[in-house]
């Protein structure tokens, strides 16, 4: 599994939107890289993001539903993860999770959250979801990833804290986390297993030894002895082993004999149910030469049949005739009586039937002849009449593609539409200039990323101006600061010089004022001090301070509160300077951060930079206006090559549908032909069968004519 992408929004201190495309140049072309930051930047937020995205939780909440959000960042009514992650076997997929407050307000109740996982379609410009269900999203991502939310957690992010307990732990509970969170359970088990499995195996072990120890050692003699019979029986076993095997193969003979013997009877029982098959068959074999024979008899056969049903008429008058034979025999005396007087008259009619009988005969095998034409006749008709409507078909299914193939040509030839196909396909041809569109795409593909670099580039430039303007200025303010940080060095250590002084200075007044009082407090004695005589305390000829000579209290109590004053302005200034010192080296600290920063940020604005240059084949950054030249030529080349690849497209779809419509036409085109084809076959047999009919209905009025000049159209059998 690998993350390509993970985008956040308002997640814990992360508010706005958040994306790190791990498939940028920066993060693959060095192999290896690390999320810092102070603490309360967002890290393990990021770490949160991809969990929740893929399984709706992290290791630090382990609930985040419709009642509880520990994750939302403050004041916003949304937030949202996404991750794009690709597996080896089952390819890329897009996990996102979401959930916001009512009406998205920062002070709403909160809705059910939201997730799903999506497949890319459309070549990896859309997605289709897979799966919108809370408890079967993170099924999906097990089931393509083969990890859930624990092995997640174990083998590829290791939660934030695990890590301390781990440094902090002893040997024992430092193994438990390991297992823990590697879920290599599994090798202490095998462990314990093994150590049993050892400890059997050693059972059996002595156990065997112990046998051992229980068998007889034989001297050499006795093993020599062995040997020989073992030989011997080794002997004798190899003969009995050959003798084996022949007598294996002399069974296998045996075997296969009456193997052949079985099949040899199996033979002879089929040959004789052959036989009695063929036997049993004779009759049906003799119907069957003679249902053939009369099959090609037929048409004489017909005529049999007639000349059967004429035998049967005759039958049957004769035996009317022998039914009144008694009549006759009764009537045969009178008869007798008369037959003189009509001899001549029975001589002239016998004369005449003989005539009849054979008039009589003739017209029979004309109206047999006549019977065996109408039916021939009433089977042509039938089969003339089937072939007209066969025509009438075929010739309705030609009038019906060539309608169609009229409508799909729509005033066209084949012949015409094969050249206008040839046309397109040479536009084709002119517009690719001997091009593939793959190669084409791909081309507008590397100038699009071009543009992109180029537009990346741009913008990094401007950042790494904008990242020099700020260093400068930063610099000037920490020149500022520093000079500010000395101006009041220089003036807190004159105002420690004169806080000093004025510190002394009250002090000394101080002290006067209090000598002040002493002196005052030896009034009496100072009433008998008198300039040149000597004190009878100090000895001093001279008395500043004699009866009379006392300073004032009260300029003493003024020039002590003149002092105090001016020492407490001198403090007050001095605070007011170390608060500016102090203020002015906590911002030139910050100053400094700000500075690493931005030389941190114009690292890496660098590195892109020479990552964006090295792609795009240049040894420095250009001039903007040449930048914007470049990126202006690039656009116009993309430009046509779009349009090249549109025409292209276009042409192509309108030759594919040219070459649908001459399928289609040609499909039609075989269809009309195969129908005229099927037609002309038609009317030729049409053709012949009609003139057969019409020879064999002359052939019947030939008949039917000789039989009416012989008989007319009286009934033979009503003579």
């Amino acid at each position: 599994m690998k993350i390509l992408s993970v985008e956040l929004e308002n997640l814990n201190s992360l508010v706005g939107k958040t994306k790190i495309d791990f498939t940028n140049p920066m993060f693959t072309s060095s192999g290896i890289f690390a999320i810092v930051g102070p603490t309360g930047s967002g890290k393990t937020t990021i770490l949160d993001a991809i969990c929740l995205a893929l399984f709706g939780r992290t290791p630090r909440l382990k609930s985040i539903s419709q009642t509880e959000n520990e994750i939302m960042s403050r004041g916003t009514g949304f937030c949202s993860a996404e991750v794009v992650f690709e597996t080896n076997q089952n390819g890329t997929f897009l996990c996102s999770w979401y959930q916001q407050r009512a009406n998205k307000k920062s002070d709403g109740n909160f809705q059910k959250p939201k997730h799903e996982i999506a497949e890319p379609v459309d070549d990896g410009t859309a997605w289709r979801p897979l799966e919108t269900k809370l408890s079967k999203v993170p099924q999906i991502v097990e089931e393509k990833t083969g990890m859930n939310f624990d092995r997640f957690t174990r083998s590829m992010l290791l939660a934030q804290g695990d890590f301390d307990k781990f440094l902090q732990s002893d040997a024992k509970d430092r193994s438990e986390i390991l297992e823990q969170i590697t879920g290599t359970e599994i090798y202490g088990d095998i462990s314990r297993k093994v150590h049993e499995r050892n400890r059997e195996e050693q059972n059996k072990l002595q156990l065997i030894e112990t046998e051992l120890r229980g068998i007889a050692v034989y001297d050499v003699e006795k093993i020599e002895e062995k040997r020989v019979i073992r030989n011997q029986l080794k002997q004798t076993i190899e003969a009995g082993e050959k003798r084996l095997r022949e007598l294996t193969k002399i069974r296998q003979r045996f075997e296969r004999i009456a193997q052949l013997e079985n099949d040899a009877r199996k033979l002879e029982d089929a040959r004789n149910i052959f036989n009695e098959t063929q036997k049993a068959f004779q009759p049906k074999a003799k119907q069957l030469e003679l249902a053939m024979q009369a099959l090609e008899l037929e048409p004489a056969f017909n005529i049999l049949e007639t000349h059967r049903k004429n035998l049967e008429t005759e039958k049957t008058a004769l035996d009317g005739i022998v039914q009144a034979l008694p009549l006759a025999n009764e009537t045969l005396t009178q008869l007798r009586e008369a037959e003189r007087v009509a001899s001549d008259e029975l001589s002239v009619a016998q004369q005449k039937r003989e005539t009849g009988a054979e008039t009589i005969r003739r017209v029979r095998e004309f109206d047999t002849k006549i019977n065996g034409f109408d039916e021939t006749l009433k089977t042509a008709k039938q089969q003339i009449d089937q072939l007209e409507t066969d025509r009438k078909t075929h010739r309705k299914n030609v009038t019906t593609f060539e309608k169609q193939l009229a409508v799909l040509l729509q005033d066209k030839t084949l012949e015409s539409l094969t050249r206008t196909l040839e046309e397109q396909e040479n536009n084709a041809e002119k517009l690719l200039t001997g091009n593939k569109l793959s190669d084409l795409a791909r081309k507008q593909t590397e100038i699009l990323q071009q543009i992109q670099n180029r537009q990346h580039l741009q913008t990094c430039g401007i950042r790494l101006e904008k990242i020099e303007t700020e260093k400068s200025e930063l610099l000037a303010r920490i020149q500022t600061a520093e000079t500010i940080i000395q101006d009041a060095e220089s003036k807190r250590l004159d105002f420690v010089q004169k806080i000093e002084l004025a510190k002394r200075c009250v002090t000394e007044i101080d002290a006067e004022q209090i000598a002040l009082n002493r002196i005052a407090a030896l009034e009496e004695h100072r009433k008998f001090l008198h300039d040149g005589q000597p004190c009878p305390l100090c000895g001093a000829l001279e008395h500043s301070f004699a009866y009379g000579n006392i300073p004032v209290s009260d300029e003493i109590s003024s020039k002590l509160d003149e002092a105090k004053h001016a020492l407490d302005e001198l403090t007050q200034n001095w605070n007011k300077i170390e608060i500016e010192q102090k203020t002015s080296s906590r911002e030139l600290s910050q100053l400094q951060l700000q500075i690493g920063e931005n030389a941190k940020k114009s690292k890496q604005e660098q590195f892109q930079v020479d990552e964006l240059l090295k792609h795009l084949g240049l040894d420095r950054l250009p001039q903007p206006e040449t930048m914007d030249e470049e990126i202006k030529n690039s656009e116009q080349k993309v430009k046509e090559i779009s349009n090249t690849i549109s025409e292209a497209e276009k042409c192509r779809s309108e030759t594919e549908s040219l070459r649908q419509l001459f399928r289609e036409g040609m499909n039609l085109q075989n269809k009309l032909n195969s129908e005229k084809e099927i037609l002309r076959l038609l009317d030729t047999q049409y053709q012949q069968r009609t003139e057969e009919f019409e020879t064999r209905l002359k052939q019947r009025q030939e008949q039917a004519e000789q039989r009416t000049i012989l008989f007319g159209n009286k009934n033979p059998d009503e003579a």
